[in-house]
């Protein structure tokens, strides 16, 4: 199988303008290709081989024409490996750019995928001391917090600043807690227009508070369909006294307890019938009653929202800011650096993905956990 890494580089995708590219197409690989695109179908005009393409949406869709999203096209019979490039014939429509190759983002299905990763938690180069001046003074004399001390940064954040998504900024903070801080406090990136700072920018601050701080964390995007515009980003940290993953929600200030005040994590909330009965919000969260259905959360805590859960590949982001998005929520989701966890759905566009015993594991066993 071969296709085009984007690296996280989707930062408010541009149209590829290129006639053709090539496809390296393995013996055995699966019928379809997809392909990141926007424009109304019937403006589609592909060829490879000598045959016409004719792409679809992949379903269910709920991305308008206007959007980048993923695009599911059938290749022709064959029966040997080979290298061939599919042409766009004078289209009105467009395939979105990968920034990192200057390649259209298109991915092959292979029966042999998904790979099987482990996530890759810590960060060697963390300046830990900056990231503890930025906290409150109660909160950078915590060391090692377990999930009800992590909580109060969960709800110092929540109101740190001013949630913004695409519709509502243009320059797209980058995954540091400091800028984040900063350019989402202030209201105003550097370009002199306000700045998104959304669900994804909240998890990426408290996973970072989280590593300074001595306890380990990671990202989770959460789609209900993986060519959707309904996704969700939040964070898991490790649970020393428990010895689990807790996921909580820094942009709602939202977590999920079970009848004994057990916190659950993302794959414990997929399983609930209905997650409303379990979610608790705000700094009292351990005492307050369920969250009402006509919460403003995602889906009102729906349980869709927890079809595909994902965990980001790393957490080393200022060390290696390569290893960050630089626009994810702002288009269909598109990142290899996603880990889905595979349950038996797992997105045929994905080359990756994580199983349940590499999703519940201890990252503090050694070779797991880089100390920050």
């Amino acid at each position: 199988m071969k296709f085009c890494r984007d690296q996280g580089q989707t930062h408010f995708l541009k149209p590829w303008h290129g006639q053709e590219f090539e496809l390296e197409i393995s013996a055995g690989c699966g019928d379809s290709i997809y392909l990141l695109a926007r424009g109304n179908v019937a403006d589609f005009h592909l060829e490879f081989e000598g045959h016409f393409l004719i792409p679809q949406p992949c379903q269910p869709c709920d991305l308008g024409s206007a959007e980048f999203r993923w695009l599911c096209v059938s290749l022709p019979i064959r029966s040997a490996a080979r290298v061939g490039a599919l042409r766009v014939l004078d289209s009105e429509a467009a395939l979105a750019m990968d920034g990192a190759t200057g390649l259209p983002v298109v991915r092959l299905a292979d029966p042999a995928s998904p790979e099987y990763v482990t996530p890759e938690y810590g960060d060697s180069g963390l300046p830990t001391n900056e990231i503890l001046a930025l906290l409150p003074p109660e909160l950078r004399v915590l060391r090692n917090p377990d999930w009800s001390e992590a909580w109060l940064v969960a709800v110092w954040l929540h109101s740190a600043w001013e949630y913004r998504n695409t519709h509502q900024g243009k320059f797209y903070c980058p995954w540091r807690i400091g800028e984040i801080l900063h350019w989402g406090g202030i209201g105003l990136g550097p370009d002199g227009t306000p700045p998104i700072a959304m669900c994804v920018h909240f998890a990426v601050a408290f996973l970072q508070s989280c590593l300074a701080l001595g306890t380990p964390a990671r990202l989770l995007p959460l789609m209900s369909s993986l060519n959707s515009g309904s996704g969700h980003f939040v964070a898991e940290l490790w649970s020393r006294s428990l010895q689990k993953w807790v996921l909580i929600d820094p942009q709602a200030c939202l977590c999920f307890l079970d009848d004994h005040g057990i916190p659950l994590n993302a794959l414990e909330v997929n399983k609930l019938a209905d997650p409303r009965d379990r979610a608790r919000c705000g700094p009292d969260a351990l005492s307050l009653e369920p969250v009402p259905a006509n919460f403003p959360y995602p889906y009102a805590v729906s349980r869709e929202l927890f079809r595909h859960i994902g965990v980001w590949r790393w957490a080393d982001f200022y060390s290696r800011p390569d290893h960050a998005a630089e626009g994810h929520g702002t288009t269909a989701y598109a990142e290899t650096a996603i880990l889905w966890f595979d349950h038996g759905m797992h997105p045929p566009m994905f080359p990756y993905a994580l199983r349940e015993e590499d999703y519940l594991k201890d990252p503090t066993l050694p070779g797991m956990v880089v100390d920050a």
